[in-house]
């Protein structure tokens, strides 16, 4: 009974690991999802004032193949606090930080 529980624990498992780790570079499949960001054009056009444009570098480990990989973000946010926020959701997903900035657009 134990190990017919490990075999359908491990047939699950490849279901659902397969196409991901098939589908095109193993590494970018599993990159991890940046957190939403504003667009700076966008709002600036649509007449939003007091617009923070943030900026993001570092690097994350890839789950696929243990190698590191560098990751960079940007967007733009109705707030300073808003920024701030989304550097340290966009500074959670990666290994070590590089440039961490959140400045006023223009």
């Amino acid at each position: 009974m134990r190990s017919m529980k490990f075999v359908v624990s491990a047939a699950l498992a490849l279901a659902v690991l397969l196409p991901v780790l098939g589908a095109g570079d193993r590494a970018s499949a599993l990159r991890p999802k940046l957190p939403p960001a504003g667009n700076c054009k966008a709002m600036a056009a649509a007449g939003q004032k007091n617009i923070w444009y943030g900026e993001y570098s570092g690097r994350y480990e890839s789950l696929a193949n243990d190698r590191v990989y560098p990751l960079a973000a940007r967007g733009c946010f109705r707030s300073e606090r808003a920024c701030r926020r989304w550097i340290n959701e966009v500074a959670s997903l990666s290994q070590s930080s590089g440039l961490m900035r959140c400045t006023p657009y223009r």
